[in-house]
This record gives structure tokens, C-alpha cells and sequence, in this order.
């Protein structure tokens, strides 16, 4: 929001500049991440460069995520970018006991008291690891770029055993999408399959704006009242993240079939 307040439209260069500078010293800043996410920051920087060497208009919401990623709170994961809560920080601690509250209420509504408690139980009010789309970096945007992913999404939990997990909110996880667009129902079957917990949010008309952006068929659908786009919260805790992480990895001959230089079954 800062961000957003300081820098106008006419200051351009300004953030190019900011990005491009706080780039160059982002090695040091991560050295002790992953080197399942280490490995994508080659390409990241490439392709950051190019953005900012372009003459496309730098909207406040793509130099805010691109400021996360030069500051290290953020990392692209392949088909999704992460933003992770900095170690040092003990100041938010308000708002984690909020959104652990807000969770735990709606898991009460749609799964049951027991089952509730038990997550809270687990998780506590950790803070989550949040995922957002680039829509500058869709080529990894399928099946099996989900699977490679939330491997890399399992080697961040290894590294960070104080987030309680990884949690995301999008219209992607509505299950209506099995009918309206199949081809994107492995966005949810795969966190539901590995353990995640799906639960409603809202209609959101920022959430249905994106829904319908790149898809005449269902912009056709919510015009005809035939699809309502609904934000799903996705909620994958580390236990069953790990779980399903290594359980995949060992039918899949030590992620053989992932093309990923560092991974590797953990006992």
C-alpha cells in the first residue's frame, strides 16, 4: 500500500529504477533459500530485465510483486509465485491470530467442529506462504508444472519449519470449474488430493474479472448466468504438503519424471 501511495503514474522511471537496483543485491539476500527455488532465479532475472528495459506501462500491482522478488519475500515457483513471510518479522502477529480465527470459523462451517480444531491444532496461527499467478510467467501453467511447483512449495516448508503451510485465494479453485473449463480442474484436484483444504469464500467481481479475462467461453457463461465465479481459499499445511511430497516422489522413482536438478525423496 506504501508502495502504491508513493510512487504515481508519471514516476516510471523511478520504479524501473528501484526494481533494477534492489536486483542486483537479491544473491546475498536469499543464499540460504532452496535450491529447488534457486535454480528459477536465472530465468526470473532474464525475464525481469527484459520487463524493465520494455515499454509496457508497469501497472502498480506488477511493480509491487516484482518488489517482493528483488526485496526476497517472494519467489517465483514455476507455475505460481510465493510470497513468504519474512523470519524477522514478529510485528504481524495480530493479524496471523485474525486470518487464524477467520480460517478456523469457516473450516467449522464446511467441515465440522472436530476436524476444525484439529487443524487448529496443528497450524496454530503460524504465518502461511502465499501464492499468487504471474501472468508474465504462464508457460509452466499445466498438470505437471502444478506437480514440480508444489514440490518446490515442499522444499520451502523443509527449509522453513515456521510457516504452517501454503494458502492461496482465486476463482481457480472453485470446483464449478470441473464444468466450465475441465482443463483447468487440476489446479484444485491437485492441492484436494494431496491434502489441502478447499473452503468458500465469496463472489468476488474482482475474482469473476479474472475469471472471464482470458476466456470468451466463460465471459459467454456469466453473461448467461450459467457461471458465477466463486474465490475458493486453498489451505495445504505443511504435515500434508511433506506428505504428499514424498509420497509422489517415491512413486515417481525419486522425481524422475520432474525436471528438477535438486529433488530428491527426504526420509
Amino acid at each position: 500500500a506504501w508502495l502504491k501511495a508513493t510512487f504515481r503514474q508519471d514516476d516510471e522511471p523511478l520504479r524501473r529504477a528501484a526494481v533494477a537496483a534492489l536486483a542486483l543485491g537479491l544473491d546475498a539476500r536469499v543464499a540460504a533459500w532452496p535450491a529447488e527455488l534457486l535454480e528459477l532465479h536465472p530465468a526470473a532475472h532474464a525475464r525481469l530485465a527484459a520487463f524493465l528495459s520494455a515499454s509496457r506501462p508497469y501497472n502498480p500491482e506488477t511493480f509491487s510483486r516484482d518488489m517482493a522478488f528483488v526485496a526476497g519475500l517472494a519467489t517465483p515457483a514455476g507455475a505460481l509465485t510465493r510470497c513468504i513471510p519474512d523470519p524477522a518479522d514478529v510485528d504481524r502477529r495480530a493479524p496471523r491470530v485474525r486470518r487464524a480465527g477467520g480460517a478456523f470459523c469457516r473450516q467449522v462451517l464446511q467441515y465440522g467442529a472436530a476436524p476444525a480444531r484439529a487443524w487448529l491444532a496443528e497450524v496454530g496461527a503460524s504465518p502461511w506462504a502465499e501464492l499468487h499467478v504471474d501472468l508474465r510467467t504462464l508457460e509452466d501453467f499445466n498438470a505437471e508444472g502444478f506437480v514440480r511447483c508444489y514440490h518446490r512449495l515442499a522444499a520451502l516448508m523443509r527449509a522453513r519449519p515456521d510457516l504452517a503451510g501454503v494458502y492461496g485465494a482465486s476463482w481457480l479453485y472453485d470446483p464449478q470449474l470441473a464444468h466450465a473449463s475441465p482443463g483447468l480442474a487440476f489446479v484444485r484436484r491437485t492441492a484436494e488430493d494431496g491434502g489441502g483444504r478447499l473452503i468458500r469464500l465469496k463472489t468476488d467481481p474482482v475474482q469473476t474479472a479474472y475469471a472471464i479475462a482470458r476466456s470468451p467461453v466463460r465471459r459467454k457463461l456469466v453473461e448467461s448466468g450459467a457461471y458465477r465465479p466463486v474465490c475458493y481459499g486453498m489451505y495445504w499445511n505443511r504435515a500434508a504438503l511433506l506428505a504428499w511430497s514424498d509420497r509422489t516422489l517415491a512413486e515417481a522413482d525419486g522425481g524422475a519424471r520432474y525436471p528438477l536438478k535438486h529433488l530428491q525423496v527426504r526420509n
